[in-house]
């Protein structure tokens, strides 16, 4: 009977504390958003212009990698003349 009042008393106290950290978690998550909502919004005049800077490269896909110049690069040893290309090695 002591060993189950011990175990139900320290279930009890970790349900307790898990639900006072919920708590406090969900009031400072409240809290966030209303300050997120305090900053002030920028005023635009009537006939205001958005200068972009655009005289950098713009890069919105990745490179194209060229498959068949690494395969050429990595055929077998017994069709290659050169063996000591460290991208093919299989030491890693």
């Amino acid at each position: 009977m002591k060993h189950f009042l011990q175990s139900l008393l320290g279930s009890l106290t970790a349900f307790i504390l898990l639900g006072f950290g919920c708590v406090v978690a969900c009031l400072g998550f409240i809290a966030l958003l209303a300050t997120l909502g305090e900053q002030p919004l920028v005023d635009l005049e009537s006939g205001s212009v958005l200068v972009l800077d655009l005289n950098t490269t713009i890069q919105d896909t990745p490179p194209i990698t060229d498959f068949s110049v690494i395969m050429q690069e990595c055929r077998p040893r017994a069709l290659k003349k050169s063996h000591n290309n460290p991208r093919c090695s299989k030491s890693g």
